[in-house]
């Protein structure tokens, strides 16, 4: 990130917990600017959109890791090819079906819950479903008390 500020307010999504764990480590941030096209990942798509992002199917990169499968995953997850490429390079897992929807605080974005799969189909619902909408309902009023 080269000395850019990460948290809060910076323009960057940071993860607080993954799979649960607080101290595990995490190495993802995702650029989150006020413009839809430059923000990063689901997360970033579905905080500047503040609407629920649904993507299955995503390509088998454990099996194939060619061009065509590398660039449809990237653009499918609204990330770069090239950040894509590192992880691949990293030994990265990868998700085969993702979901996010935004959480917010008195009315405004305050940050992005991501479900992720490595089953193709393994998160159910779709980007209008209403079990979404009820967990952020109910984490909104969490928040309101923070």
């Amino acid at each position: 990130l080269s000395g850019k500020l990460c948290w809060p307010l910076s323009g960057w999504l940071v993860p607080a917990a993954r799979s649960s764990h607080v101290n595990q480590k995490i190495e993802t941030f995702f650029l989150c600017p006020d413009y839809a096209d430059d923000a990063e990942g689901i997360a970033g798509q579905a905080y500047v959109q503040n609407s629920v992002i649904h993507i299955a199917d995503l390509p088998d990169l454990e099996t194939d890791q060619s061009d065509e499968s590398v660039s449809g995953y990237a653009e499918m997850s609204y990330i770069s090819k090239s950040l894509l490429r590192n992880r691949i390079d990293r030994g990265k897992s990868y998700a085969r079906a993702i979901c996010a929807f935004p959480i917010e605080r008195r009315d405004k974005p305050w940050g992005v819950i991501v479900l992720d799969s490595r089953s193709a189909n393994g998160i159910k619902g779709t980007s209008n479903s209403p079990h979404y909408r009820t967990i952020a309902a109910v984490l909104k009023i969490l928040t309101e008390k923070a």
